[in-house]
């Protein structure tokens, strides 16, 4: 007679696990797949008394009151989630139970025949479903109360999907897609007028995403945020983008009203520097005074230009190279001036106070130094150094000017720079007299106002 093809080795090496219990629950059989996943001995797994205590203790009570009763009552029960614990009790494993009562001829008497699939991976697979579906019903709650418009449109332009933040701001009474051109339902003004096609156009050249600002017709800015989707699930889908629609009108309105302010606080601050100019003038009369009087309007002068300057900016940190500017229009040859340095950005309190330095340099070097001789040059030069590159270093050296003598005494002038750059830069500053040009060095660390 052949062999059966269901033999010893066939069932143990299966890959679900079986057991085989009397009517109360008392394990009788198991084979090796069961004993390998909790770590028993086969032989010791057969003498555990009940079945029940291989389970977790959750599915352990669930299975005494609602599992083996069934079983019981209905003669079988399939596909039942719970979880069965090591010996060592150190993890659990997910499986799925399936259970069927045979009745033996007397009918008081049976076994019950149960097989447990390994439920581990299907059960890592609906927590990731459940954990995705929870990131997107958050998503998806953000977007439907997002004060921003946020639409998705096909490549011709028309939406598909719209948050009712968008559904307001293009006037529709329904969130139905509509039939026209996104551009065309919220229309701007000026050469952006069709500004979806506009978005499509710049986005090769940003790798995919362009943000911009513009205005409706209704008085209305907007910053518009357009990107393409990436359709991974169907890479020959059409093209479709996402577009987000921001009211900055408030934004935009506030940024004007401070604008106008600061060029009213500018104006004011201007009559001030040509009221004390005029006091100047009138105070310091006469031949004999024409000479400080120039200095002391030439400074004031330079403070009101790298006040206009910050005040532009308003009042944050300005382009160090914007110092050249002045230095430049003051020499009689573009020529004899040269500068070099990597983009740093200055406060403003240390701004001007570079400022009035580079000016009283510019006024000595044209009376005394480099710029009072057509062959004479001026070289500029900055750098960043530290571990955070805020150490600003900064050199003023003069050649071929006529022969420097050292002074014997230090003026109004070189006092004041040497006190305002300290101050402001809590550095090192020194003036080296050498025969072949001055030079000045200036050495400290920059910082926000």
């Amino acid at each position: 007679m052949a062999k059966s093809i269901l033999s010893d080795d066939l069932i143990h090496e299966a890959p679900c696990a079986f057991l085989v219990t009397d009517l109360r629950g008392t394990v009788s059989y198991a084979n090796k797949t069961l004993s390998d996943w909790l770590g028993w001995e086969l032989g010791d797994l057969v003498s555990v008394s009940k079945l029940h205590s291989l389970f977790d203790p959750a599915s352990r009570l669930y299975f005494e009151t609602q599992i083996f009763p069934k079983i019981l009552l209905d003669g079988q029960v399939k596909a039942i989630s719970c979880s069965l614990q090591t010996k060592d009790s150190n993890s659990v494993i997910p499986v799925l139970l399936n259970a069927k009562l045979r009745k033996l001829a007397d009918q008081n008497s049976g076994e019950i025949h149960f097989a447990l699939f390994d439920a581990s991976e299907r059960t890592s697979f609906e927590r990731q479903l459940l954990e995705a579906k929870s990131e997107a019903e958050e998503l998806a709650a953000i977007v439907r109360h997002s004060p921003d418009g946020i639409l998705r449109c096909d490549s011709s332009g028309r939406p598909r999907r719209m948050n009712p933040a968008a559904v307001m701001m293009m006037g529709l009474e329904s969130a139905e897609p509509p039939q026209k051109k996104v551009s065309d339902l919220i229309e701007m003004t000026g050469e952006r007028k069709d500004w979806f096609d506009y978005a499509l156009n710049r986005l090769s050249e940003n790798a995919g995403h362009v943000r911009f600002e513009t205005s409706d017709d209704k008085g209305r800015f907007f910053e518009i945020s357009v990107a393409q989707i990436d359709q991974t699930e169907n890479p020959y889908a059409s093209n479709e983008y996402s577009i987000i629609l921001t009211d900055i009108s408030s934004r935009v309105k506030a940024q004007n009203r401070l604008n106008l302010l600061v060029e009213e606080l500018n104006h004011r601050v201007r009559n001030i520097f040509a009221n004390v100019s005029g006091l100047v003038r009138l105070s310091l009369r006469g031949d004999k005074l024409k000479t400080d009087r120039d200095k002391l309007l030439g400074r004031l002068d330079s403070l009101s230009n790298s006040h206009n300057l910050v005040t532009a900016n308003l009042w944050k940190p300005t382009e160090l190279s914007e110092l050249i500017v002045p230095v430049i229009a003051q020499a009689s040859d573009n020529q004899q001036i040269s500068f070099n340095g990597p983009d740093v950005k200055v406060g403003s309190n240390q701004f001007k106070a570079l400022s009035m330095a580079f000016h009283e340099l510019t006024t000595n070097a044209r009376k005394y130094g480099a710029l009072s001789v057509s062959g004479g040059q001026v070289e500029i030069t900055w750098s960043l150094s530290g571990s955070d590159n805020r150490n600003l270093h900064i050199r003023w050296c003069e050649r071929g000017g006529p022969p420097v003598v050292t002074p014997q005494r230090t003026g109004f002038g070189t006092i004041m720079l040497k006190q305002m750059l300290s101050s402001e830069f809590d550095g090192d500053i020194s003036m080296n007299y050498a025969r072949d040009g001055l030079e000045f060095d200036c050495t400290g660390r920059l910082r926000s106002d």
